[in-house]
């Protein structure tokens, strides 16, 4: 049985070396427009927020900024 597992092994699949990272996805409350980060419920005010899309914390003021929001004057 031992020699027919050999003869008959499958290659082992193939993985990509490196997932692709995941933004942090950004949500804003329809009440207090407060954004978060990863964040689907406004504490404050208890309701389920709206998403935004992908994006980050801003470098400058650390409010979380969508990336379509940082290449909208960019592209025209």
């Amino acid at each position: 049985m031992r020699a027919h597992r050999r003869r008959h092994a499958q290659p082992p699949a193939l993985r990509p070396a490196r997932l692709p990272p995941r933004w942090p996805k950004v949500y804003e409350c329809p009440e207090c427009e407060q954004r978060y980060l990863d964040q689907r419920r406004c504490p404050e005010c208890n309701l389920f927020c709206r998403l935004l899309g992908p994006g980050g914390s801003c470098p400058h003021c650390e409010e979380p900024i969508v990336v379509a929001e940082l290449f909208a004057g960019v592209v025209s």
